[in-house]
């Protein structure tokens, strides 16, 4: 009976472990192959965390008709091979796929697949698969609890009917140091010849039957912020993905991540389909015994002239420590020593080429192959950079206007640069034995600058002419207020600005000496003026050598309201009787041919306003209003008088 119990027991506990596991797709391929006439083979690849759940007997494939839904119809990719293994960067490191006493993640690839004839054509087949659920990826928030989605698009229309898809020739399942440069090359078969791109896209789930839409997964909150394309996980937005596949990055956080890829084929430039890839990259903390690494310093090629590199790396006793180098430079011998021990070095020799420069990069890698679990292979970039002494090249003769300032450069030769006055005259604000030097000339100068050494044995010297150009062009600006300065508010008014002696006027309006956002033209027009403000019109002349280049015009103090109006009350004409009680007559000259005529209270509130034709510009004008008693003024085409109503009618 107690043996009875404890088999119970042991059987509810596997149970509920593998229930806790519930997720095992890490990673996925899915392509397809053309076969003959309107028949393909589709394959699905899965990578089975094998610290989850067991495999699928076989997943559902959707197959849907944009053209024609009545075609849509469903089949299922049945189990074709597998397991296969994953190995990681050390072989003889086991995961727990190899022993369950190990505690480094593992996977199995297990492919599906499934031959299908399709029942018609159309440009936009959408192909999909699904199946339960993905493992704990620690960018995706709840990934167990969702589906794993993956999609093709396919177009099976006219000559694009025998089109197979592209698809990868690697594992999507990678194994990455923490803090440790990560990259990989998968390598895409591409029988058609078409042109492809690979794009990062978030993503999907949601999706347990045929009839399913799928959604975004929800990424997890970190910072910085997960997001596309630089960081679909942790890396501190190192994160680099071209158009070949090819992945670069510094992982930054410890654990399972995942990141899904769009692998889009285009022929003649136009799209004719896309498959899709989601891939896991596992960071792990490396074995470190970081080693010292130096580089010979302080070297200056010369051209023709052979020079010797020294890399070193030195690491704890009993390390495998091995150098390399991914390329070299035509001409250059490198040669290894103490290969595969605790202490290794390189000599790396080359003659500097005309054409090299101005300076050179060395790269040697020393890698530590010690293979300490958790089997990720520690490497250490030795960079070395030297710049050669090419001949140097000094700024061009220049132009520039009385007043401007210049800096002048040299660049290259032995590094070592001296300036010199050759002719003319200035004041010069910098460094004459640096390789910059600013000016101010008054005068058309030119200067020598030398760049001698030891190293080289070789002078170089070349001359500078700076030209400068004087001018008599005295740009000017005014502008003018119209209709008025004197204004109520609210009231439009429209401002112009007039330039002389320039032909290419940038403007730029202010008021009170600030920046009006936007008014860039030679008129502004505005309702926002308030009593007492100032405006102006600054003027950028873009022609050569102005004097000067940037004028601002005579500021318009605007009189705004009916206190500014009333102070400023000085019209050709009369009213009267003054006051009176709303019959008046007006009398006087306007200077034109019609009269804008409005009448204002003393709250600036328009109470009356008409349009009349005068006789000779003159006007003689009866009125009969009914006003209540006050101040009034009278305005016409921008003359002002103030008139009293004692008594209502």
């Amino acid at each position: 009976m107690k043996l009875c119990k404890l088999i119970i027991l042991f059987t509810l506990m596997i149970m509920s472990r593998q229930h806790a596991n519930a997720n095992s797709i890490a990673a996925g391929d899915f392509y397809y192959e053309w076969q003959s006439d309107s028949t393909y083979r589709f394959f699905l690849k899965l990578y089975i965390d094998c610290s989850g759940n067991s495999e699928p007997a076989s997943v559902p494939m959707c197959l849907q008709n944009p053209c024609n839904s009545s075609l849509n119809f469903s089949t299922t990719l049945s189990k074709y091979s597998g397991p296969g293994s994953i190995s990681i960067s050390c072989s003889k490191v086991k995961t727990i796929c190899d022993s369950p006493a190990s505690n480094i993640p593992g996977y199995r690839e297990w492919i599906y697949t499934a031959t299908v004839t399709f029942p018609a054509q159309c440009n936009a087949w959408r192909i999909f698969a699904y199946a339960p659920s993905r493992n704990n990826s620690i960018n995706i928030s709840n990934p167990t609890s969702g589906s794993f989605y993956t999609e093709i698009s396919f177009n099976n229309t006219g000559s694009l009917q025998g089109n197979s898809s592209v698809h990868f020739n690697d594992k999507p399942v990678y194994y990455a140091g923490r803090f440790m440069p990560f990259g990989t090359i998968p390598g895409i078969t591409n029988t058609d010849g078409d042109s492809i791109t690979v794009e990062l896209v978030r993503p999907q789930t949601g999706v347990s039957s045929c009839s399913g839409v799928p959604t975004n997964v929800v990424y997890v909150t970190t910072s910085p912020a997960i997001a596309l394309p630089s960081n679909p996980f942790q890396t501190n937005n190192s994160f680099t993905l071209n158009d070949s596949g090819i992945v670069t990055f510094n992982g930054t956080a410890l654990g399972k991540n995942t990141a899904c890829f769009k692998i889009k084929e285009y022929r003649n430039n136009t799209l004719i389909g896309y498959t899709m890839r989601e891939a896991q990259y596992y960071v792990m903390q490396p074995y470190r015994l970081s080693p010292t690494a130096t580089s010979t310093a302080n070297i200056l090629g010369c051209i023709g002239k052979p020079f010797d590199l020294v890399f070193t790396a030195r690491n704890d006793p009993n390390t495998n420590l091995v150098m390399h180098t991914d390329s070299l430079p035509t001409g250059a011998f490198i040669s290894y020593y103490g290969q595969h021990s605790d202490s290794v070095s390189a000599i790396l020799s080359y003659t500097p080429q005309p054409g090299d420069g101005p300076v050179k990069v060395f790269v040697v890698t020393a890698i530590d192959s010690t293979c300490y679990p958790p089997g990720i292979i520690p490497y250490y970039p030795i960079s070395n950079y030297v710049p050669i002494a090419g001949p140097m090249i000094a700024s061009d003769d220049t132009t520039i206007c009385l007043g401007d300032t210049v800096s002048l450069w040299a660049q290259y030769g032995e590094y070592h640069y001296q300036w010199q006055l050759l002719s003319g005259s200035g004041n010069n604000d910098g460094c004459w034995n640096c390789a910059a030097l600013s000016v101010f000339l008054n005068t058309t100068s030119t200067y020598i600058v030398t760049s001698t050494g030891d190293t080289c044995g070789t002078n170089y010297v070349d001359t500078v002419t700076v030209q400068v150009r004087t001018s008599n062009q005295h740009p000017t600006i005014s502008v003018a207020a119209y209709p008025d300065s004197v204004i109520s508010f609210g009231q439009q008014v429209m401002f112009i600005a007039t330039t002389t002696n320039c032909l290419q006027s940038r403007y730029q309006w202010q008021v009170n000496g600030v920046d009006i956002p936007g008014e860039t033209s030679d008129t502004l027009l505005t309702t926002k003026l308030l009593d007492a403000d100032i405006v102006s019109c600054r003027l950028l002349c873009a022609d050569t050598c102005p004097q000067p280049r940037y004028s601002t015009s005579a500021g318009i103090q605007m009189s705004v309201g009916i206190k500014s109006i009333l102070k400023n009350a000085e019209g050709h004409f009369h009213v009267y009787p003054n006051p009176n009680n709303g019959n008046f007559t007006i009398a006087g000259n306007v200077n034109s041919s019609f009269a804008a005529l409005e009448i204002f209270n003393t709250l600036d509130r328009s109470v009356y306003k008409n349009t009349f034709t005068t006789s000779n510009n003159s006007l003689n004008l009866v009125l009969d209003l009914n006003l209540t008693p006050g101040l009034y003024l009278l305005r016409i085409n921008g003359q002002t008088q103030t008139f009293v109503v004692t008594s209502g009618k």
